[in-house]
């Protein structure tokens, strides 16, 4: 493959980044299906992904959401894709795109039409059979010149179109020639954007085969607590770097905890599947692939993701958000960052449990230490570097129980402006911005303390409240104790102000705004929880007639002893249930 993905779409892929319209992006990624969202909440779901901080969906195409029946097609109402990607680029959002044919996604078929089971000869589906892929171009022929027209080359969102869906589940006998006819069908209507596919249980070869023009991603479905999952995934980004290519897990589980322990392994886009809930309508729930056959999905089709199906905010957006505002913190420099296997550092204290150290190398200089503590209970730890050149000790740290932190080592205050280097920090870097002559840095703080140190040339002494300020050898040491917030305020030599504010976690979830006064505005969020909606009260359900409803279908079928009754995509039904009458004369 090349070692360098670009498109007319403006969209290019590196080894060490994504970029879009010229800048370098983390791709904070939320699974949102129009089809399980009735089009008058389209807008409302897509605006609380983006407030959440998220900067993209990935929208599944069903495909026989839109063909009705063969040759039937419907894209208006509930079916208006077209609408739906214009109202995602309004709500600023990057679109990835998934119009398989097959996409899982728990839905009836797998979103393949139920028509084709039943043509003869059998068709050999998702794989590279000329027949079948006859009936795939006519689906290509309806969905991808709509995705083309929203393509970001023509003013709208989507970035990436992935082709079919972990294929490497599926015992497909030539990946590498289907996969090429997908890819080539795609070309023919004029897709610009960068063409993906999923590995969904690591066979990057099976999923996409090898082929040319086609970008392989991850889904990542791991026990949150795995102790093992940063090396794992160090593994596919070395792979993916070979070839010139990014980390892009498209796929994997809710937690934030989790995607910053993506983030540490060099993942650029972060997909939680499924942040934004919904519902299965009608029969288009299908049985699920997790170990028990026959497991039928309910009409809710819900995860436990940051946003219930009727729209309810749950507590994981607050988390959505503190992460979304350390990505923006960092900017190109975390978007460019690439993972440091040979960083010297190291965890003291109470280490049993905690994960990592993990360094990411940031662009222009310095590293984010990333720690993990997968226990129940908090720890108290302090990293060391084994060259005393560089920061030897960040001091020591509260690290919460299920908290995943990333921590500043030498990082150049040059990222925001002004002259200096942020030291080492035992708080997080949450918000970073230049405000017209000098910049303001928020951390929140894990426990009661908390020491940040800068490498500056101050100009006058520093004012604080609630913490105090010790100057050794060229540094500023703040250290604080006790405050639930508190602030420093100086002015550089070269005269630009600086401030930095250290708050609690609490104050820093719920945080919209920062100030060079060390001011903060915090909000109050709608309510949040993670308990499941309740139930509605009993109805009492009776069967009305209504004009041209018609009886499910009858087939006599069953006339001798052994017959098998007719399957229903013979009988014309595609979807939904029948009764069968048989009689016997036994």
């Amino acid at each position: 493959m090349s070692t360098r993905i670009e498109s007319e779409s403006v969209v290019s892929l590196s080894g060490q980044a994504v970029n879009i319209r010229g800048e370098s992006v983390i791709l904070l990624c939320a699974s949102l299906f129009y089809f399980r969202i009735p089009p008058e909440l389209w807008q409302e779901r897509l605006q609380q992904v983006r407030e959440a901080g998220y900067n993209c969906i990935d929208v599944y195409f069903p495909w026989n959401f839109h063909e009705l029946q063969e040759g039937t097609w419907e894209f208006t109402g509930m079916r208006d894709a077209d609408r739906f990607l214009q109202l995602a680029s309004e709500a600023g959002l990057w679109v990835i795109a998934r119009p398989g044919p097959y996409i899982c996604s728990e839905w009836d078929g797998g979103s393949l039409p139920a028509y084709l089971y039943a043509k003869e000869p059998a068709l050999r589906i998702r794989d590279n059979d000329p027949a079948f892929l006859q009936h795939v171009a006519r689906w290509y022929a309806q969905i991808l010149p709509i995705l083309h027209r929203h393509e970001v080359t023509n003013g709208g969102s989507v970035i990436f179109v992935q082709l079919e869906n972990e294929l490497d589940f599926y015992d497909c006998s030539d990946p590498a020639g289907y996969m090429a006819a997908l890819r080539d069908m795609a070309a023919t209507h004029g897709l610009t954007v960068p063409l993906i596919a999923c590995a969904g249980q690591g066979g990057l070869v099976q999923a996409f085969g090898l082929t040319e023009g086609i970008v392989p991603t991850c889904n990542f479905y791991p026990n949150d607590r795995d102790p093992d999952f940063e090396h794992k995934v160090l593994h596919y980004r070395e792979v993916l770097h070979r070839l010139g290519l990014p980390l892009l897990v498209t796929e994997t589980n809710r937690s934030h905890y989790l995607l910053r322990r993506l983030l540490s392994a060099g993942a650029k886009l972060l997909g939680p599947y499924l942040q934004a809930s919904g519902t299965n309508f009608g029969f288009t729930n299908a049985t699920n692939n997790w170990g028990k056959p026959l497991a039928f999905l309910t009409s809710d089709y819900d995860f436990g993701g940051m946003i219930s199906p009727e729209g309810h905010l749950r507590e994981e957006v607050q988390e959505a958000k503190l992460l979304a505002r350390f990505i923006r913190a960092y900017g190109r420099a975390i978007a460019e960052s690439e993972p440091n296997s040979g960083s010297k550092w190291s965890v003291a204290g109470e280490k049993e449990g905690v994960f990592g150290p993990y360094a990411l190398r940031l662009k222009g200089g310095g590293e984010l230490i990333f720690v993990t503590n997968g226990e129940e209970r908090s720890k108290q730890i302090s990293l060391h570097h084994e060259d005393a050149s560089q920061a030897s000790s960040t001091g020591t740290l509260t690290l919460a129980a299920s908290r995943s932190l990333a921590l500043p080592a030498m990082v150049p205050l040059s990222n925001w402006g002004v002259p200096g280097h942020l030291v080492s920090s035992t708080a997080e870097l949450y918000m970073a911005e230049q405000q017209k002559d000098g910049v303001v840095l928020a951390f929140h703080k894990e426990g009661d303390n908390a020491e940040i140190i800068l490498s500056v040339d101050v100009a006058n002494n520093p004012m604080t409240e609630g913490m105090q300020v010790i100057h050794r050898e060229g540094q500023l040491i703040l250290q604080l104790s006790g405050a639930e917030t508190a602030l420093c305020r100086f002015e550089l030599k070269e005269g630009q102000r600086c401030t930095v504010i250290v708050t609690s976690r609490l104050n820093a979830l719920r945080t919209e705004a920062i100030y060079l006064d060390g001011s903060i505005t915090i909000t109050e969020d709608p309510p949040v929880s993670n308990e499941p909606d309740p139930a509605p009260a009993a109805l009492d359900w009776r069967f009305v007639a209504r004009k041209g409803w018609k009886a499910p279908i009858q087939a006599a079928t069953a006339q001798t002893k052994g017959a098998k009754a007719e399957f229903l995509e013979r009988l014309g039904v595609y979807r939904g249930y029948a009764w069968y009458e048989a009689e016997t004369n036994w």
